[in-house]
């Protein structure tokens, strides 16, 4: 580091002149840099406060955004010891008195007693079905198969077999229970009621299979008296209740579609009443909670831009146009009109809430907005919510975005079609229902392109009654096809009453639903029942148009069309209609929703608050880079001026060295008229 040996010659304090000289020429700029850049801090510290207060408001306006705590409906129990209920959006509001006579019971059966769990039964085979008994007569239950339980040398005790039939999956459970006298077998139905009564069926291996030797003492034919050797501890009955006085019976204790949006959980017997009603509480917290909400937003927000006159200060955000813009818009959607409402409120000032003048907060009129409710919640929705009305009451609005428009749309659907194959028409004759011997039927077909199976029948459906034969036939090709493509069911009809046509349709919908038949021959000449010159129709996807334009269907939904005026509406298909003509949907949006779309605009990454702050955030960069180059400027004037003193000082030296010389030189002379004294 250099030696800085400036005033030595004139005894001057040269550091201190020439930082004065620097600081009097670029302390001010300096000076207001460093103001400006500190008021623009703050400003992006407010800025981020305005952000954080809109993000939390966000939260209330979405939430009154949507038709749900409008709708919302509460349910009153007199008796909660008889039943527990639920409630859905589907429930309306009624009374029902509910009277339980009895609950739905499993059925369980026991074995005899056994000395130990160790006991050995027998071996053979178990087979279970559940179903009904109706007529006399055992149905399996829709949708189960029959399992069967190999017991051998390994599972052949009391708690082997219970063992194997737990883990078998075969729609009961099996226990080991002590009775006081010796273990016994109990199996129970997995599920309440009459149509999961058990059937079970043992092969004995010592040959007889219903007696109380051996395997057999499980025997227990559901619509056979002579092969049940299980003693039946508990039937399996159907629940037994009345709604307002209609009795009803339920297999299960739970009842989810008996009243609509209603589900009834069954405890006990004995009566109750159970009242539906609208939860006008919940609604009218969801109105001042965004009343409260509002008015803390727009109160912070006036403080970060207000004067103090007795201070006499600004705050930070003083005159900001981004601020003063924002709370212009949100005074002007307090004050809007909803468009396109079909009846009722319009505005929030028909709802008893209106501004006030001096600071923009809302004030509540709390009867009138009662008032409102208890006359129509939804009408009140209208207000704040984004809510369709439909026309028809298989179409039902599910949602909207912010790109949608308010406005009434046209409606119309098509509902999917199945594939199906149509056999063609015949007359009875004597053997056209027999088929045994020569007259078998053969069939290759395929359901939904899964393959082509096929199926013969050889049994003899002949009956003195033409049409039991025809409804016969009619069953066993549908169990048949069902067996042989278990993923891909169809349902068969037959039509006529003398000249007879069979229809194999196809349970799927759409373009993948498909029935065809590449052969069908009766041996012995006999008639293939119409299916060798059958017709064969394919299944078609369900369409749908708004305002005549083509829209997506979407599994049991409409969806907008996207670029027009409909784009991000989503309708709901109720009661798995197929057809819709004309319907029409008016859409508004309301306040809540449209906050919520200003506020999602405003915080998004490209939004206005985001582009101010980047403004600002490049400002300070300017800024930061002026003061670099402002000490750049400060250290070339301090040397300038310091090399403007190191000049001077050698000159001064110089004048000095000069003085001293001449001072010497002149002392060396005699004074004038000297030699006269």
């Amino acid at each position: 580091m250099p030696i800085t040996s400036t005033g030595i010659a004139t005894g001057l304090d040269v550091e201190s002149l020439v930082s004065s000289l620097v600081n009097a020429e670029l302390g001010p700029v300096e000076k207001n840099i460093i103001t400006r850049k500190s008021s623009f801090e703050s400003k992006i510290t407010s800025y981020g406060q305005v952000k954080s207060l809109l993000s939390e408001f966000q939260t209330v306006s979405k939430s009154i955004g949507t038709l749900s705590d409008f709708t919302a409906l509460t349910a009153t129990n007199s008796d909660d010891k008889v039943l527990d209920i639920t409630t859905s959006a589907t429930a309306i509001e009624n009374d029902y008195n509910i009277s339980v006579a009895s609950l739905a019971t499993r059925q369980s059966l026991s074995s005899s007693s056994a000395a130990t769990t160790a006991d050995v039964l027998g071996t053979g085979s178990l087979t279970f079905r559940v179903g009904k008994v109706v007529g006399g007569t055992f149905s399996a239950k829709e949708g189960t198969t029959a399992t069967t339980i190999q017991i051998d040398a390994s599972n052949n005790s009391i708690a082997g077999i219970r063992d194997s039939i737990n883990s078998a999956d075969a729609g009961v459970s099996a226990a080991v229970i002590y009775d006081g006298t010796g273990y016994r077998l109990v199996i129970t139905a997995n599920e309440t009621g009459s149509e999961d009564i058990i059937d079970l069926v043992v092969d004995d291996d010592d040959g007889v299979d219903n007696n109380t030797a051996g395997l057999s003492q499980l025997s227990y034919l559901a619509d056979d008296a002579s092969g049940q050797v299980l003693t039946q501890e508990q039937a399996g009955l159907d629940a037994d209740l009345s709604i307002n006085g209609l009795q009803i019976f339920s297999t299960s204790n739970q009842l989810a579609n008996v009243v609509q949006g209603l589900t009834l959980d069954l405890k006990q017997t004995g009566s109750t009443s159970i009242k539906v009603a609208r939860d006008l509480e919940k609604a009218e917290a969801a109105v001042t909670d965004f009343v409260s909400g509002y008015n803390g937003l727009v109160k912070k927000l006036n403080d970060l831009t207000a004067y103090d006159p007795d201070k006499k200060e600004d705050s930070v955000l003083t005159g900001d146009s981004t601020v003063r813009g924002l709370l212009s818009s949100l005074r002007s959607l307090m004050n809007d009109q909803v468009e396109n409402v079909v009846e009722g409120f319009s505005s929030l000032a028909g709802l008893g809430i209106t501004t006030t003048v001096t600071d923009g907060t809302l004030s509540v009129d709390a009867a009138k907005l009662t008032a409102a409710l208890k006359a129509d919640p939804v009408d009140v929705a209208t207000v704040f919510a984004r809510l369709g009305r439909s026309s028809n009451a298989n179409l039902a609005f599910e949602s909207a975005t912010s790109v949608t428009t308010s406005g009434r749309y046209t409606v119309n659907l098509t509902g999917a079609t199945s594939g199906s194959a149509v056999g063609s028409a015949f007359t009875e004759t004597n053997n056209q229902f027999r088929f045994d011997g020569n007259r078998n039927l053969t069939m290759t077909l395929d359901v939904d392109g899964a393959g082509p199976q096929t199926i013969t029948f050889n049994t003899d459906f002949r009956n003195a009654d033409f049409g039991t034969e025809v409804e016969s036939f009619r069953s066993a090709l549908q169990t048949a096809i069902n067996t042989s493509f278990p993923a891909n069911q169809v349902t068969v009809t037959a039509s006529g009453t003398t000249n007879i046509s069979y229809t194999i349709a196809s349970n799927s919908t759409g373009t993948g639903s498909s029935v065809s038949i590449s052969s069908a021959v009766r041996a012995g000449g006999e008639s293939a029942l119409g299916f060798d010159t059958s017709s064969v129709t394919a299944g078609v996807n369900a369409s749908a148009t708004i305002d005549g334009a083509a829209a997506t269907v979407d599994g049991s939904a409409i969806l907008g069309i996207d670029g027009t005026a409909s784009e991000g509406l989503r309708l709901s298909i109720l009661g798995a209609a197929t057809s819709i003509s004309g319907a029409t949907l008016d859409y508004t949006i309301g306040v809540g929703s449209k906050l919520d779309d200003l506020i999602t605009q405003l915080l998004a990454d490209d939004g206005l608050l985001d582009a101010r702050i980047d403004g600002l955030e490049s400002t300070i960069d300017d800024l930061d880079e002026q003061l670099l180059s402002l000490d750049r400027r400060s250290e070339s004037l301090e040397k300038r001026y310091r090399n403007q003193f190191t000049t001077l000082e050698t000159l001064i030296s110089q004048l000095t060295n000069t003085q001293n010389f001449l001072s010497a030189a002149l002392t060396g002379f005699v004074e004038p008229l000297d030699f006269k004294k």
